[in-house]
């Protein structure tokens, strides 16, 4: 069988290179998720990359360690350590709906990662003006993703994101302008990252949650790399998240 083409993706292509092959060869998982991903792309186009990802709270592994251990991810390996914190942004540069919310993430070094974001069900049209919607200061960032969940249907679910990140080895605050306020309470997080995956580990007021997540490109064939490679996470009887890492990572009580 010929593996399709699938667009390049930095960090990837190994995990391409060693992976897509035994994807393919399950021909019942490939042609399920395949045609499921076709009947739900989106019909307007994105100019941005996708991250998939899949998140659980129950079942199966409960560390990242033992996540990465369960997928098979080998090759050295980065743990970094946060301290999470969001915020209701009350004025916004930019409305938006759902509203933007505010992120500000303290690493175990001491840098410290300032994010805003908005997201949508439908692709950003050409007159949203990032300039605008952006204005957290100097040296500011902009990242357009697609980002895609695995639901409890083992079906996927976008959203379509524009997050502005400005990084500093000091104290970020979101301009007084945008009235942001912080939402009560600080999440810890572990990341174990291994060449092309993430996994990560949230310390949250409701309890555990893990992710896992991959980036691509919104394609078929990568949305299947990915469910290949988490299919021994569903076989240990993880129960999916279908509630996404900002709601998750939001809701204080």
């Amino acid at each position: 069988m010929q593996l399709p083409d699938a667009t390049p993706v930095p960090g990837l292509s190994s995990f391409k290179s060693l992976f897509a092959r035994k994807a393919w060869a399950d021909t019942g998982l490939v042609a399920a998720l395949v045609g499921t991903a076709c009947l739900l792309m989106p019909v307007l186009s994105w100019a941005g990359g996708a991250e998939f990802a899949l998140r659980w709270s129950s079942g199966g592994p409960v560390s990242a360690e033992e996540a990465v251990a369960v997928m098979g991810l080998e090759g050295s390996r980065k743990v970094t350590a946060y301290e999470v914190e969001y915020f209701m942004v009350l004025a916004p540069p930019v409305a938006a709906d759902p509203p933007a919310i505010g992120r500000r993430r303290v690493r175990s070094d001491g840098k410290v990662e300032l994010t805003l974001k908005y997201r949508s069900p439908q692709p950003f049209g050409s007159g949203f003006d990032t300039e605008t919607a952006c204005a957290l200061g100097k040296n500011t960032s902009v990242k357009r993703e697609t980002d895609i969940s695995v639901l409890q249907t083992l079906e996927p679910s976008r959203a379509y994101s524009i997050s502005c990140e400005r990084e500093a080895k000091k104290t970020l605050d979101f301009p007084e302008a945008m009235r942001a306020k912080a939402m009560g309470c600080r999440n810890r997080m572990k990341r174990v990252s291994v060449g092309a995956f993430k996994v990560e580990e949230w310390q949250l007021p409701q309890g555990r949650l893990l992710e896992v997540s991959m980036p691509g490109s919104d394609t078929p064939q990568d949305l299947a790399l990915f469910m290949a490679k988490v299919k021994p996470l569903l076989d240990k009887g993880v129960v999916v998240v279908d509630r996404s890492k900002t709601q998750a990572g939001s809701g204080c009580s």
